[in-house]
């Protein structure tokens, strides 16, 4: 039979000669110890979940904060971006305006080809100046459906509103350079283009055929300009911007003569002058003093006969003197 082994324990107390002894056996020592270490390890095992949850407690409070402030980023970049889009949305609209009233479309524009057609039925003249063509161009409809499908507040649609409006954008941009290149053209042109009579006085001879009592042959002659009656000496104002380009004594019948030349093929003739005030190459304004009236070369008493040429095709002044008063006062 197998011998039993016991532990014995003595226990002291200070300052007293009292032992206490307590015996057990081995199986329950190690029983107890079992149950210790059991016990030791369970705590611990509760311990580290505890921890754990408390980690974990901690992380997605973390989690929920962030997310929390990432929903009032997404927010605020979904409204700032709403906003851009009805922005941007606003100056097309803004633009195809512009458009219809200066009737200049990108597509107009890339049909022109040339200098185009000069209509002379109107008191002003239009003239249509070319213009580089643009390629690629998206129109508006298009934009606007492909953003109809994007107004989705989902982070997954950012993407697709944002290169939307890339495109838009990209469209706006090319469209005002356009629309300002042909605005600039046409101020020019409207700058270039005569419109007020040159001097004070009253139109004594019109343009196209008349008796020519001045020739020998007293036969009707085309008359290529308009004659207007005025004192000697009056102010000959240009009647347009342009560059001087011809001063002097024409030999023709001119007399003292200045031409302005307007670009566009358009070219202006004042004669018959009693003195040139300006130079020949000078870039005189509308309304600029450039000569004074006269009675030189083939007259029968002061006026200036005043011309408008086109590519050196003679058209009626008329058609080019607006209301006097619109731009004067005399």
């Amino acid at each position: 039979m197998k011998k039993k082994i016991y532990y014995t324990f003595i226990f002291a107390k200070n300052h007293s000669s009292d032992l206490k002894k307590i015996t057990f056996e081995q199986k329950y020592i190690y029983s107890f110890l079992a149950l210790l270490g059991g016990g030791v390890l369970l705590l611990v095992f509760f311990f580290t979940n505890y921890l754990g949850l408390h980690v974990d407690q901690w992380r997605l409070s973390q989690l929920q904060k962030e997310n929390k402030k990432l929903e009032q980023k997404f927010t605020h970049v979904h409204s700032q971006l709403r906003d851009l889009e009805k922005r941007v949305s606003q100056i097309s609209d803004f633009s195809k305006k512009l458009q219809l009233i200066t009737h200049s479309s990108p597509e107009q524009i890339n049909k022109q080809k040339g200098f185009g057609k000069i209509h002379t039925n109107s008191a002003v003249t239009v003239l249509s100046a070319s213009l580089p063509p643009r390629q690629n161009w998206r129109s508006l409809a298009t934009l606007s459906k492909d953003s109809k499908d994007s107004h989705d507040p989902k982070p997954e649609n950012l993407e697709l509103r944002i290169e939307n409006l890339k495109n838009k954008s990209e469209w706006v941009k090319q469209n005002a350079w356009t629309l300002y290149t042909t605005l600039m053209e046409q101020k020019e042109i409207l700058n270039n283009t005569p419109s007020i009579m040159p001097v004070k006085g009253w139109v004594s001879s019109s343009f196209g055929y008349r008796n020519e009592t001045i020739y020998s042959d007293h036969e009707p002659h085309f008359h290529q300009g308009v004659d207007i009656a005025s004192q000697e000496g009056q102010p000959v104002m240009a009647s347009a911007d342009g560059k001087v380009v011809f001063t002097g004594y024409d030999e023709n019948g001119y007399g003292n003569l200045v031409v302005v030349d307007h670009g566009y093929g358009l070219k202006t003739y004042y004669a018959h002058l009693s003195e040139v005030k300006t130079n020949t190459g000078k870039i005189v304004k509308r309304g600029e003093t450039i000569a004074s009236v006269g009675s030189t070369g083939r007259s029968t008493g002061p006026h200036l006969h005043y011309e408008i040429r086109i590519f050196n095709e003679a058209v009626n002044p008329d058609n080019y003197m607006l209301d006097q008063s619109s731009f004067f006062i005399y």
